[in-house]
């Protein structure tokens, strides 16, 4: 696997479903043992509210709401704890919490040699046959790709392709997010075409009840998921990183 020198490499879970984020605090992930008390004593001024607590404490990053929680590090020798941490607050969390769905996520920014290698990319991402006749010199700002799970829950994988925002000026660099989407449901077969994928019909099941029922599944899905979602989203960041040739 040929990959780029990563400038940043962050990963993230998040959790939708129903929370009380007021409870999500550093105090008391250290209180239950899923952070090291000093991770814990490490955050500086966390934003703490009914509705949304935020900090940042040594490797992780932490954002809670009433729909949402994610934790996140940019430090990739802290994804195992990153995992170890989701799983743990699944199974020590609230007793109202419930839950809907889980994302497991990959976002890095890498430098490209010249402008030239930058447009190639973006060119390949998103090509400009179409666009020549309509705009002056068009260029890829932003590109959307969804495609269909392969395995037996509901979602979808997206990939976002942009310019990089963390180069140093005068560099060129590309962004990368990938968003590996489950749905706290199983199905026995996944849609087989485009068309089926986005019918009507097909996007109502995407919707799932949010119920602390399903907290065992999402506990499953970190637990067994998630080096194979670092894996294909390794291999999303080759795909794009090779079309800078040519």
């Amino acid at each position: 696997m040929t990959m780029p020198e990563l400038a940043v490499d962050g990963a993230s879970i998040v959790f939708i479903g129903i929370f009380s984020p007021a409870t999500v605090t550093p105090g008391w992930l250290a209180s239950e043992g899923l952070l090291a008390k000093e991770v814990a004593l490490s955050a500086v001024a966390p934003l703490i509210t009914p509705r949304l607590t935020a900090f940042d404490a040594a490797w992780l990053h932490c954002e809670a709401t009433d729909n949402r929680i994610l934790f996140s590090t940019t430090e990739p020798a802290e994804f195992p704890s990153l995992c170890d941490l989701a799983v743990a607050f699944l199974t020590s969390s609230h007793e109202t919490t419930k839950v809907a769905a889980v994302g497991l996520n990959r976002n890095v920014h890498f430098a490209v040699a010249s402008s030239a290698e930058w447009h190639t990319i973006g060119d390949k991402v998103l090509p400009k046959t179409y666009w020549d006749p309509v705009l002056n010199l068009p260029g890829t700002q932003s590109a959307v790709v969804v495609g269909i799970r392969t395995d037996k829950f509901i979602g979808q994988v997206q990939v976002t392709v942009e310019p990089s925002s963390r180069m140093p000026p005068g560099s060129a660099g590309i962004y990368i997010e990938h968003n590996d989407h489950y749905g706290l449901r199983k199905v026995d077969t996944q849609p087989t075409s485009r068309e089926q994928f986005l019918s009507p019909a097909e996007q109502q099941q995407l919707y799932v009840e949010p119920s602390a029922g399903l907290i065992p599944l999402a506990r499953e899905i970190v637990t067994t998921k998630w080096e194979d979602s670092m894996a294909r989203a390794d291999r999303v960041i080759e795909a794009v990183w090779q079309m800078r040739v040519g």
